[in-house]
């Protein structure tokens, strides 16, 4: 008989790292608010970067396709 596996996200465990990380987030976000505004230009083109590199990759099936 095959059972339904779900994945970590689904659990009370999974949940509760969800809550955290939000939680740390909007911490660091009021506290360090201005330091981050200021580091934002220097992290905006390496994330810029990272996403055109997850979004192109999803049209070709990702590296080693050889096609």
């Amino acid at each position: 008989m095959k059972t339904k596996q779900s994945g970590f996200l689904n659990t009370p465990a999974g949940y509760a790292v969800c809550l955290m990380l939000a939680a740390l987030a909007i911490f660091l976000w009021v506290e360090y608010r201005l330091q981050v505004a200021d580091a934002l230009p220097l992290f905006l083109p390496l994330l810029i970067c990272i996403g055109l590199h997850v979004f192109m990759h999803r049209g070709h099936g990702g590296h080693g396709d050889g096609k």
